[in-house]
């Protein structure tokens, strides 16, 4: 948390010193900078998320020990029916930290991403290494409209062959 506070006050500190300078337009063309940008606001989200799953997490656990202890005097039948609610009421607490800690996985998945685009940036100063990473650069926006088409084409086979063969 503290280097992630760190980082974001030199971030903070160098956009306010472009924006004085009229120099926002630089930065949103220098890649290294939308890079640093985006590995801050994603990393304060996967921050914020960590937050919010260790929260309902202990929440759960205190409705957990409410539960045991409001089980300790039950015999026979009321058991069952008391379980039963307590049940319902155990999955109605986690499905949302599910969904948080689903979130996270994305969040974190994208991070290790942007964690890889540096080093991309930092081979410009091999010529061999420049060539490519240039290259990749002049053909990602077709990279880019190849890949929407692709993932379109394939999510009408992937509901198509739901359709004809079910869940």
């Amino acid at each position: 948390g503290a280097a992630l506070c760190y980082i974001t006050a030199a971030k903070v500190v160098s956009l306010v010193v472009a924006l004085r300078a009229h120099a926002w337009q630089m930065l949103l063309m220098d890649i290294r900078h939308v890079v640093d940008t985006s590995l801050i606001v994603v990393g304060w989200v996967a921050f914020t998320l960590v937050i919010v799953e260790i929260l309902r997490t202990e929440s759960f656990i205190s409705i957990r020990q409410e539960y045991l202890e409001s089980r300790s005097g039950l015999a026979g039948h009321a058991v069952r029916e008391h379980d039963e609610k307590w049940m319902k009421r155990f999955h109605t607490e986690q499905e949302p930290i599910f969904e948080v800690s689903d979130l996270l996985f994305t969040v974190a998945f994208f991070y290790h991403i942007l964690l890889v685009l540096p080093f991309l940036t930092a081979t410009s100063g091999d010529t061999r290494l420049a060539l490519t990473l240039r290259t990749l650069w002049i053909c990602l926006p077709d990279l880019l409209h190849f890949a929407f088409v692709f993932i379109l084409i394939l999510m009408a086979y992937v509901m198509s062959g739901h359709m004809i063969l079910g869940s």
